[in-house]
């Protein structure tokens, strides 16, 4: 198993950036469950 960290602190700002493609995962399986909560939330998308 590799140790690399997934994320890095930003050089510039605030946060941190992905470097491996775990941390990509990470950050894709985030984006998609905010924004269908978003879309729950709004009533597009019905339960």
């Amino acid at each position: 198993m590799d140790n690399r960290p997934w994320f890095r602190a930003r050089s510039g700002g605030l946060g941190w950036t992905p470097v491996t493609w775990e941390g990509w995962l990470v950050t894709l399986a985030g984006a998609t469950v905010f924004i269908v909560g978003d879309l729950i939330l709004l009533g597009v998308i019905k339960l």
